[in-house]
């Protein structure tokens, strides 16, 4: 994948397909190929700009704690550097946290907004969130602390309690194999539970619900009525605050639902971004 230094990182991002740019963000501990199956899908019709936020994937991390707004003007920087003026901004969860900074910060590059299983505000999901990993990390990490320890943190059943609030019980026994030698190419990173530390820490500091009315790109707004982690209401939340937007609430979809039903999840995404 290409690389570029932004800021006081180096991002790696991909570019596929031609016509109007669409720009996906991925969620916490993911990379870019978290849109597996969206790529052979938006390629037909878009310019697919897929990319690693910092400290994933192949692209550098940095010292300091991070923030949304941190990623989001990465993802800004990196537009800049391919000469891309606006684009459509797609964000699943901690990706949808990230695309509502930059419609916020970076109003100019955004042509339409896609917010995906996301919230504005930590909701009572970080609280259960934090109280089911608390148990599972060793030396019960504080995540309000700014100190994060990696080198004790256990992170394989991390992992397994975070997979069964993303996905649905079958998704997950159909696909295992797979699910596992994902976790290995993580975890072959050094920096891996590092930077996932880092972005639980952005998350638990996301609050964009004061500023949600001064979005003015035309909005929509995705969630699952069987989202275990980012219930339906926080998605009512941003509809309810953002002027120019659209909720849809999918009938037996999960948090993880572009990945359980892409052609559902596609279909929706190309219909509204087609629509003039």
């Amino acid at each position: 994948m290409p690389k570029t230094k932004v800021n006081n990182v180096t991002i790696s991002y991909h570019i596929i397909g031609h016509h109007t740019p669409i720009v996906f963000i991925a969620g916490l501990g993911m990379d870019h190929m978290s849109w597996i199956y969206q790529i052979p899908y938006f390629q037909q019709f878009n310019r697919v700009i897929l990319l690693d936020n910092r400290g994933m994937g192949q692209s550098t991390g940095s010292a300091e704690q991070y923030f949304i707004s941190m990623m989001a003007d990465d993802v800004a920087a990196v537009l800049n550097h391919l000469g891309i003026k606006k684009a459509h901004i797609l964000g699943n969860s901690m990706g949808g946290m990230i695309a509502q900074e930059i419609a916020l910060s970076h109003p100019e590059k955004v042509k339409k907004l896609v917010l995906s299983s996301t919230f504005s505000k930590h909701p009572e999901m970080i609280i259960y969130l934090k109280e089911g990993l608390t148990k599972i990390i060793r030396n019960n990490t504080d995540y309000e602390k700014t100190e994060f320890q990696p080198e004790l943190f256990s992170f394989k059943p991390v992992h397994s309690f975070l997979l069964h609030q993303v996905f649905s019980h079958q998704f997950l026994q159909l696909h295992e194999t797979i699910i596992s030698h994902t976790l290995q190419r993580f975890l072959s990173q050094e920096t891996y539970v590092e930077t996932f530390l880092k972005q639980l820490h952005a998350i638990y500091h996301h609050d964009t619900l004061n500023r949600l009315s001064q979005i003015n790109a035309e909005t929509l707004i995705l969630t699952g009525d069987n989202d275990a982690l980012v219930p339906p209401s926080c998605s009512e939340i941003l509809a309810n605050h953002i002027p120019n937007s659209t909720l849809k609430i999918i009938p037996n979809a999960t948090h993880g639902f572009h990945m359980e039903q892409p052609d559902r999840f596609n279909d929706i995404i190309h219909t509204f971004l087609k629509k003039k």
